[in-house]
């Protein structure tokens, strides 16, 4: 697991590392890939200097999940760690369609961006 990929402010930040974050060739590169799990945050609180993060947001998820899958990985590991009463729950509803998308082996851009699209693709409670 690579807490690391929780946070960028670009995909580029994501993939080599940026200020926030990153860092994703990086762990690719050193892990096995049977083993490794790239680490998101599925709160969205997560700030990038004065402004919330890239890695907070739906499109920024899809394509970090296609990058993934392409790559040959097979887990991605989802944290909260800050969780608060005062926070809404996570993940967010826009996490049920991409985890779905996961689990059923979608590994192109255009399925996870479709299953944003798409409330009723996977639902989960």
């Amino acid at each position: 697991m690579q807490m690391e990929t929780y946070t960028a402010d670009s995909y580029q930040g994501w993939l080599a590392g940026d200020n926030y974050g990153g860092n994703y060739l990086e762990f690719v590169k050193g892990a096995n890939v049977s083993k490794a799990a790239p680490g998101f945050m599925c709160s969205n609180t997560t700030k990038c200097g004065d402004h919330p993060c890239w890695s907070d947001t739906p499109a920024s998820v899809a394509q970090r999940m296609a990058r993934i899958a392409a790559d040959g990985l097979e887990e991605i590991a989802l944290f909260d760690l800050q969780r608060r009463e005062s926070l809404p729950l996570t993940p967010r509803d826009f996490w049920w369609p991409l985890i779905d998308t996961w689990l059923r082996g979608g590994e192109t851009q255009e399925e996870t961006t479709a299953a944003l699209a798409d409330p009723s693709h996977g639902s989960l409670p």
